[in-house]
């Protein structure tokens, strides 16, 4: 079993709840409350999977570029995405 992105889970939730707001099961603006409370869960969780991946991945302390040496993966992170 292959585990799902954050951008999939995402998509998953929106398209699982799309239908309770278009059949009237749920209201407009709880719909959007309640994607952007997942919107940020799921942000926290793409960066989450962005670290691991980047520990478990490294391999830039055998480039021989210095400066990546020792780089942790939350300074990859904030390096890359300004976060």
């Amino acid at each position: 079993m292959t585990k799902e992105t954050a951008v999939q889970e995402f998509n998953w939730w929106v398209n699982n709840h799309i239908n309770d707001l278009l059949d009237g099961t749920l209201g407009y603006d709880e719909f959007k409350q309640r994607m952007e409370a997942s919107f940020v869960e799921f942000k926290a969780m793409e960066k989450e999977q962005i670290l691991d991946a980047y520990r478990e991945g490294r391999t830039d302390q055998h480039s021989g570029i210095e400066k990546f040496h020792n780089r942790s993966s939350a300074i990859y992170y904030n390096q890359t995405f300004g976060l």
